[in-house]
């Protein structure tokens, strides 16, 4: 029998009550926006947003990402990460998303981890799974926790 949108939801945040704390990876974008609201309603005070600042993110999307924290009243850290100054990224190889979403994240967890977060959330769909992703095989490594995924939660559904 397949869920319906509400048992989803209600499964969604009951997973996400099973942690005490979550850090989460916030791009200021529909998923990470969704998924940050969610985990604040039901973690209140136990969250922290986490937007990564590097040459691919503009100062509007740095500006929603921080305005939307705000509104949430969820506490935000900007991460500075260079990326470019990677080779196996700034060479453009076919494996250049695996070692990209593995310096963000590992920066992320380092981040996460001194402010007391021992799990970082991150808004990867079902949809994302369909595709040829190579960072996804970087969020498994590190054991990013992608609660969309898990749940079969697809774009649209968001």
């Amino acid at each position: 029998m397949k869920e319906n949108n509400n048992q989803k939801l209600t499964k969604l945040k009951e997973f996400i009550k099973s942690f005490s704390r979550v850090a989460v990876a916030f791009s200021g974008g529909v998923d990470s926006s969704l998924l940050l609201s969610i985990c604040a309603r039901v973690l209140p005070g136990n969250v922290l947003a986490l937007t990564v600042v590097s040459e691919f993110q503009s100062e509007d999307e740095i500006e929603r990402a921080k305005e939307f924290a705000k509104k949430l009243q969820v506490p935000h850290r900007l991460v500075p990460v260079n990326v470019l100054s990677h080779k196996r990224i700034s060479n453009n190889p076919a494996d250049r998303c695996y070692h990209c979403k593995k310096e963000l994240f590992t920066t992320m967890l380092d981040v996460a981890a001194k402010e007391g977060y021992q799990v970082v959330v991150d808004g990867t769909n079902a949809d994302d799974a369909k595709d040829y992703r190579p960072g996804l095989m970087a969020l498994e490594e590190l054991k990013i926790v992608s609660p969309f995924l898990r749940f079969g939660i697809t774009k649209e559904w968001i």
